[in-house]
């Protein structure tokens, strides 16, 4: 893995677990929005389903926690 490649996962999974992003999708946009490239964020399906669930998770714990 590109070092560009793994610095957009790293940043990803902080997007994800910020319980802003509904999905890997809306993450892999925020993050081709800010400076990287569509090549940098073609995540596997594995990626993106681990990317869903973490984003899944951190917004279930976010709403327990405005509760």
């Amino acid at each position: 893995m590109s070092h560009r490649r793994f610095d957009a996962m790293r940043h990803a999974v902080d997007l994800a677990r910020s319980g802003r992003f509904n999905n890997w999708w809306s993450v892999a946009a925020r993050l081709r929005a800010e400076k990287y490239r569509e090549a940098d964020v073609d995540w596997t399906p594995v990626q993106q389903r681990w990317l869903d669930r973490l984003c899944t998770e951190a917004r279930c714990d976010r709403s327990a926690a405005e509760a």
